[in-house]
């Protein structure tokens, strides 16, 4: 198919067309093609036609067929059905129908065989009447999941071209009053919000069936729960059911190679009879439980523990199918793009992220090094110059660096024996246009460095393990060992981020999920504003939390090292503290004259002492203070120190080894915090 759209759209808006002027002739045809796996117990009405001398026709699939129904005024309703051995229509695949009137003749095509036809009698023909045509309206009851493309009306071997009308506001709400007035049969799990749903059943409620439509992307979750079955998603992404204390079993489509996690629609399905509970995924019976008693199921809870991300559609119980109106209206609407993620905890993310300025860079430090094979991206930008991303061992000594200079790519790469080399790609790429960079080991020792269609080959002496991936603007590290190599933070957007053929960025990369999206936003640098200081020196006497220095750190580097100079004879009181929004904050205090650092984090769950020293530094002399942050060549773990004159200790974090910090504050908290402890 080449246009497809999916259903239900959102409650409030159908889609009507119209087709232009025809005349009566003896040829016409209306086809076009479905693909659908939901099953119901009622009738589902997949387009509505009215065509001129007040005919109306539907489309509809009852008990897994297709029905065709003709009707006009009073006369008596003409049929058009599928054979019973045609298969069913509702079981995944594309199928292309076809309605035709020759003459006085209606057939109906199905996957080019023909189904049945009908005689028109002359009640039927008193006047030239045209069948088909005029105006159509896919899916006029929201009932119907699934795909409907390829919509092509022809008169006498002429296509007619169909106008588009969105009735969205005051035409849909007269449908909407008969049919779906006040009620949602979708539930919506987001990333940001994916609460579970209970829905209450009557009392002593004993399961005859249950049914409904669900996709996603997940795995390791629950669909649904209740006190008697449980129907989840495995670590394959496959689906399970676990019924009282019978044993866990998967529920397999048609093709056993396949999960369900694709994000495609899928239909459960169950039934007790006889005392045995039946389970239909798609189309396929895959599972039959045989049970003594009946299931008395008193609520249902869908997204049990919050950890499914996806889309559950028209829940029938017992036949009666449900509404969600209670619910946000946001989570009332299924979009794939907002259902993409596999896990709230574990999750790997293809979606664009944006990098704007004063955006924390995105870094990824591996579980385990990975020996390098393969690094590619797609990228947009349109500024000359930028650091846009970079790849180092765990001891910084081996590095790949990706940048732009004056609107070339150039790749520097650094190894162990402090050999350089550089490549420069020959095209612009400050053109706002995508651009996809490779960079690929071929013949154990050359590397292919490929830029949209332009390829280099080079040798590369020294192949290392990937630690590190840095992305958005330059390691501290590296900018601490090659201090040319710095440059300005890389605005654009990248996405697509494989390193040996797999994805790397998980969603708990990213700071600030807000710049994650399907389209790129580019945004231009600004002027860059400069802090100028008065004097080195702040002198701090008896005062309110007023006089407290407060900075707020506009730039979003990672932190490496903070120093000061003191002279006090306070015995308490607050030196320095480092706040992040949403992270932790450090705080630096003299406590009966000796330095304390202090961590806190974000939630106040844990409060710790990171470092006190053993001798004093209330004696009005000048002490200087140096913290920094180096790598262990022994460990490759970036240890972080402090100095305090001559005298230095080793500091173990109780956090992540990725410091950001949004606001630092001299001589007391910061404001609104705590007013006491100031330092005198």
């Amino acid at each position: 198919p080449r246009s497809i759209i999916d259903y239900p759209l959102a409650t409030n808006s159908h889609m009507k067309y119209i087709t232009d002027e025809e005349d009566y002739t003896s040829d016409e045809l209306i086809t076009f093609v479905i693909q659908t796996n939901q099953r119901s117990s009622q009738s589902i009405t997949i387009l509505a036609g009215f065509a001129y001398e007040n005919i109306n026709y539907v489309f509809t699939i009852e008990n897994h067929q297709l029905k065709i129904i003709f009707s006009q005024d009073k006369l008596p309703d003409l049929i058009l059905t599928s054979k019973n051995d045609s298969g069913p229509i509702n079981d995944g695949q594309w199928h292309r129908l076809h309605v035709q009137r020759l003459n006085h003749t209606l057939r109906f095509i199905l996957d080019n065989i023909e189904e049945s036809t009908l005689n028109l009698t002359n009640e039927w023909q008193t006047t030239p009447n045209i069948f088909i045509g005029s105006e159509l309206t896919p899916v006029p009851n929201n009932d119907y999941i699934g795909r409907i493309g390829d919509i092509i009306i022809s008169n006498a071997g002429r296509s007619l071209i169909l106008r588009e009308e969105n009735h969205s506001d005051e035409n849909a709400k007269d449908l909407l009053t008969t049919t779906q007035s006040n009620s949602s049969q979708t539930i919506t799990f987001l990333p940001n919000d994916n609460q579970e749903i209970s829905l209450s059943l009557p009392t002593n409620s004993s399961l005859r069936s249950l049914a409904f439509a669900f996709q996603t992307y997940s795995n390791i979750s629950t669909l649904l729960h209740s006190d008697d079955i449980d129907i989840n998603i495995d670590i394959d992404g496959y689906l399970t059911v676990a019924v009282r204390n019978h044993p866990l079993q998967r529920i397999l489509s048609s093709n056993e190679q396949n999960p369900i996690n694709d994000g495609h629609l899928h239909f459960i399905q169950f039934e007790f009879i006889n005392q045995t509970l039946r389970v239909w995924l798609n189309i396929n019976k895959t599972v039959s439980i045989k049970l003594s008693s009946p299931l008395i199921i008193e609520s249902l809870i869908f997204g049990w523990h919050n950890d499914f991300l996806g889309c559950i559609q028209n829940v029938t119980y017992n036949d009666q199918l449900f509404s969600f109106e209670h619910i946000p209206f946001h989570r009332q609407h299924c979009s794939s793009n907002n259902i993409r993620l596999k896990s709230l905890h574990n999750v790997y993310t293809d979606k664009i992220i944006a990098f704007e300025e004063y955006d924390r860079p995105v870094v990824v430090i591996l579980d385990q090094p990975d020996q390098f094979y393969s690094f590619s991206f797609p990228f947009y930008t349109q500024e000359s110059d930028g650091i846009i991303c970079s790849l180092t061992d765990s001891t910084y000594e081996n590095l790949i660096l990706i940048s732009v200079r004056q609107q070339h790519l150039v790749i520097t790469s650094i190894n162990e024996y402090h050999e350089r080399m550089e490549i420069s790609m020959n095209q612009t790429i400050d053109d706002r246009i995508e651009h996809e960079l490779i960079i690929r080991l071929i013949h154990r020792d050359h590397l292919l460095f490929q830029l949209d269609d332009v390829q280099i080959v080079r040798k590369f002496v020294s192949l290392f393990y990937i630690h590190t991936i840095y992305m958005g603007q330059l390691d501290g590290f590296i900018k601490e060992k090659y201090h040319d190599l710095d440059g300005e933070d890389f605005l654009g957007c990248i996405k697509d981020i494989l390193l040996n053929d797999k994805s790397v960025i998980k969603l708990e990369h990213v700071y600030r999920s807000s710049r994650l999206g399907d389209t790129c936003r580019l945004t231009k640098r600004g002027r860059k504003n400069f802090m100028s200081y008065m004097s080195s020196e702040i002198s701090f006497s008896v005062r309110d939390d007023h006089d407290i220095v407060e900075v707020e750190i506009p730039f979003n580097e990672e932190f490496y090292h903070c120093q000061l100079s003191i002279k006090t004879r306070s015995l308490d009181g607050i030196l320095l503290s480092l706040h992040s929004d949403d992270d932790y904050t450090f705080v630096f205090y003299l406590n009966r004259g000796q330095l304390v650092w202090k961590y806190h984090s974000y939630d106040n769950t844990i409060s710790e002492i990171l470092f006190q020293d053993n001798q004093t530094i209330n004696d009005g002399r000048q002490h200087d203070v140096f913290i920094s942050r180096q790598i262990s060549k022994l460990t490759s773990y970036k240890n972080i120190y402090i100095e305090i004159d001559e005298r230095a200790s080793q500091i173990s974090l109780p956090s992540s080894s990725l410091l950001f910090f949004d606001v630092l504050t001299v001589g007391g908290s910061r404001r609104g915090t705590s007013t006491s402890n100031l330092l005198v």
